[in-house]
């Protein structure tokens, strides 16, 4: 990844977080040195770009919320949500959909289906495709 485009992603990245769950969380830099033996302080958060080849997807984690940015191509929903449970994620307060393109929010419906998202944000573009579709369907079923 180009550092053009790793800065960009997390600029985005706490753009989104800040939007969505607000502002006034601290970050924190954790060593092995810190007195805080291995625990995370207060206010800390967690950015993991999930590597999902051409595409994105992006963990948030903050004060004990979630936020999942994105779940890459439609053949990347199992591999996300596998990545998800490594990190000990059993629910996601915050689901975010950027734009309607296969490579943002293919694998989304998997992840929809197999975990518990309390809020899921879709951008206002709407596209023609099975991909999107999916998505829709997946986080109308689950709203019932």
């Amino acid at each position: 990844m180009t550092k053009k485009k790793f800065v960009s992603r997390i600029a985005a990245s706490i753009t989104a977080l800040a939007t969505v769950i607000g502002a006034g969380f601290g970050i924190h830099h954790i060593n092995k040195e810190s007195d805080t033996k291995g625990k995370k302080p207060e206010g800390s958060i967690e950015i993991h770009f999930i590597d999902v080849g051409q595409g994105d997807a992006t963990l948030i984690k903050c004060d004990g919320q979630t936020l999942l940015i994105d779940a890459g191509e439609n053949d990347k929903g199992s591999q996300v949500w596998s990545y998800l449970k490594s990190q000990n994620v059993n629910k996601l307060d915050y689901v975010i959909g950027t734009h309607p393109d296969s490579d943002h929010i293919g694998g989304m419906d998997v992840i929809i289906y197999k975990f518990d998202c309390t809020n899921v944000f879709m951008s206002p573009f709407k596209k023609d495709t099975r991909t999107y579709e999916d998505v829709i369907n997946a986080a109308k079923s689950k709203n019932n």
